[in-house]
């Protein structure tokens, strides 16, 4: 048990620091590109999620992205 209880401590870690990266490099209002099928998107970061952020779209919807997705950011 003791394993486990330091492997999930460091995975929290982890994860935490994913999280504080997430923010760090995209900001809220920043512009960030992503990849949709062969057509390349965008839009201005409103929400940060774990290891996620919220997206409004040029047309005001707002929908959730991996953050690995995201190719590049402006506007920072």
């Amino acid at each position: 048990m003791e394993n486990f209880n330091r492997a999930y401590a460091r995975l929290r870690e982890a994860k935490d620091k994913l999280e504080e990266a997430i923010k760090k490099d995209f900001p809220l209002e920043a512009t960030v590109f992503y990849d949709h099928g062969h057509h390349e998107r965008q839009g201005k970061v409103v929400i940060h999620g774990r290891d996620r952020v919220c997206i409004e779209t040029s047309l005001g919807k707002r929908i959730w992205i991996d953050a690995y997705r995201i190719k590049r950011v402006e506007n920072v």
